[in-house]
């Protein structure tokens, strides 16, 4: 496990952002802005501020935190495409994942484009994994509770 990876583990998010952060501005140097590797720290960051914004109320700050990690993602997702086989397709869904994620938590406007990313992530799930995997019932609940609340708001209208 990742020394990032382990201090998010761990529960202390301020410091596995510093790790991934440190780690980013390495790789940047070292492989420049079109690896994997560089992708994977950038997507550690992106986990944080996930974390961070999960833990705030709604206020302008979270807002703008949360901008931000979309926009961290769709560059890890770019290199991720760029990468072709060479990125595990697992990563992939990883980063599906947290964009449907990032765009839910950003509200009503951005449901339709999460549920979209959820389903990629949900379709690389259930073939790299067993239907019964931990990971496809985390993507298949996440777009459970979109769909709920669509019907709700279609309900109340």
């Amino acid at each position: 496990m990742r020394l990032g990876d382990r201090y998010l583990h761990m529960g202390d998010i301020a410091r596995a952002a510093i790790v991934y952060a440190d780690a980013h501005t390495i790789l940047l140097q070292i492989y420049g802005p079109n690896h994997l590797r560089g992708a994977r720290s950038l997507h550690g960051v992106a986990k944080c501020r996930i974390r961070q914004a999960a833990a705030m109320v709604q206020t302008m700050e979270r807002e703008r935190l949360l901008r931000e990690t979309h926009g961290s993602l769709k560059e890890v997702l770019r290199i991720q495409r760029l990468a072709g086989e060479r990125c595990a397709p697992v990563d992939l869904a990883t980063t599906y994942h947290n964009l449907g994620i990032v765009l839910s938590k950003l509200g009503a406007v951005h449901r339709n484009e999460a549920l979209e990313f959820f389903w990629e992530a949900l379709f690389i799930r259930v073939r790299a994994f067993t239907r019964e995997h931990p990971l496809v019932a985390e993507t298949l609940s996440e777009i459970v509770l979109i769909c709920g609340r669509m019907v709700s708001i279609a309900i109340i209208v």
